[in-house]
């Protein structure tokens, strides 16, 4: 993605601490920025410009995981799933988060069937995470522009997994009875209809 000359400028562009409203001005920016080394935290009001966490540096970038489960074929009453993990930078403008260019497929869980358990799968990336995050592993980042050769090291931040009720219960290990719980749409409607 770093090649793309349209994703690094809308990374330089995509931090927007100060609107009301989005993601970046939330408290769990402030909580990333303080366990990253920031010094603007929830518990305090200084301005997170003033006090970057490394999460949150123009070199380093925030990102997001995206997983579920897709039936790829259906042959009669026979189906085959694959499971998808997809790699978001959460550092993109906001009206860019969702776009195909700036997601990646990170790893696809072979089927036909969904396994048992996903804690293999992503153990694997949260230590590759871990390691890059921490300086165990460098990362540099090289790419030429009309300006040069520019290279860096790059640390990722992995700050959130999102997933539909059904594959978060493979996640984190609950019953798919509760899943329904679990979406504030599905409770709602439940709620709504058990006060009726």
């Amino acid at each position: 993605m770093y090649s793309i000359k349209g994703f690094r400028n809308s990374r330089k562009s995509g931090k927007t601490f100060e609107k009301a409203g989005s993601w970046w001005s939330s408290e769990h920016v402030r909580w990333i920025n303080g366990q990253t080394g920031g010094l603007a935290t929830p518990e305090n009001n200084l301005p997170i410009e003033e006090g970057l966490g490394e999460a949150f540096r123009d070199e380093n970038g925030v990102y997001s995981l995206h997983f579920d489960w897709v039936q790829v074929n259906r042959i009669g009453k026979k189906s085959y799933s694959v499971g998808m993990i997809v790699l978001r930078c959460d550092d993109v403008e906001e009206s860019k988060l969702n776009t195909d260019e700036w997601s990646m497929p990170l790893m696809v869980i072979p089927g036909p069937k969904e396994p048992r358990c996903m804690d293999i799968h992503w153990e694997i990336i949260q230590s590759q995470f871990h390691e890059y995050s921490t300086g165990i592993k460098d990362l540099t980042i090289r790419y030429t522009d009309e300006e040069g050769r520019h290279e860096y090291t790059h640390k990722p931040f992995l700050v959130r997994a999102c997933c539909d009720a059904i594959a978060r219960h493979k996640l984190l290990h609950c019953r798919g009875a509760s899943a329904k719980l679990v979406c504030p749409w599905c409770w709602r409607n439940w709620l709504r209809r058990l006060l009726a």
